[in-house]
């Protein structure tokens, strides 16, 4: 399992704390300026590790723009030389995590159109640009889902100590007639909530938003859950280019099957 490395800047390390140790209620904006921010998992071009960095929440449809500005600074971000290495990242925006891929932009008229927007959501890109001589590299993150078998959806679980519903987006997977829910190794509020009331309701997203109640079963077993993880590397693309550390997500991941109590119509 890769280790995450977080950053040796105090503010950047805090606010990832406060970001994710808050579910993406908290610590949402850049410090005072009331902008808001994502939080970008991605991975070190040189020793592999995980690292997390907020940017500035830049919309384009479904994806986001990320812009290596620094600043203004003379050189770029450790993040850019990680995202040209490494171009599968996770994307915290608030409440919503989702798995994406990034491109560079090297297209003069597509860079251009994504600046305007970058320039409309954060001013001082401008003002930064003006103040280095390299070109500020440009990146988009766009969705990196197989809609075949991954799915984005929402689960109402209910919290463990609060007894209140806590609905996230997140992703299920589908595939030879049973459904799972999963995540990347490390402790989930969802998870634990599933273990104290393996009770829930699953809201698919196509053609509306239905609720559904749903049971959990926490999958504990090291060969089966060793099997769901191979097997989601055979029907996916996407896991079979991303899940390389399976026996991390054996030990590590959450990993429930869900059973719809009530079919979705």
């Amino acid at each position: 399992m890769a280790e995450y490395i977080p950053s040796p800047s105090d503010w950047v390390r805090e606010q990832v704390e406060l970001y994710e140790g808050s579910g993406g209620t908290e610590g949402t904006t850049l410090r005072d300026t009331g902008l808001p921010v994502i939080i970008v998992t991605n991975r070190g071009n040189r020793t592999g590790a995980i690292r997390k960095t907020p940017l500035m929440r830049v919309k384009d449809s479904d994806g986001y723009v990320l812009v290596g500005s620094q600043g203004g600074a003379p050189t770029n971000p450790q993040w850019v030389h990680n995202l040209r290495a490494h171009a599968d990242v996770e994307i915290r925006d608030e409440t919503e995590v989702q798995a994406m891929r990034v491109r560079e932009v090297e297209d003069t008229s597509e860079r251009a159109r994504l600046w305007d927007i970058a320039v409309a959501a954060f001013p001082p890109y401008a003002e930064y640009q003006e103040r280095t001589t390299r070109r500020i590299p440009v990146f988009l993150a766009e969705p990196a889902v197989d809609p075949r078998v991954n799915m984005v959806v929402d689960i109402t679980t209910t919290g463990r100590k609060s007894g209140r519903p806590r609905r996230i987006e997140i992703w299920a997977h589908s595939f030879d007639g049973r459904l799972f829910i999963t995540g990347s190794p490390g402790r989930r509020s969802w998870y634990a909530n599933m273990l104290a009331n393996p009770q829930f309701v699953y809201h698919p997203k196509e053609d509306g938003d239905w609720d559904v109640p749903a049971v959990a079963r926490p999958i504990t077993n090291e060969d089966e859950r060793r099997a769901i993880y191979a097997r989601l590397k055979e029907v996916s693309e996407w896991w079979e280019n991303n899940l390389v550390d399976v026996e991390g997500w054996v030990q590590g991941s959450p990993l429930v099957e869900v059973t719809l109590t009530t079919p979705a119509t």
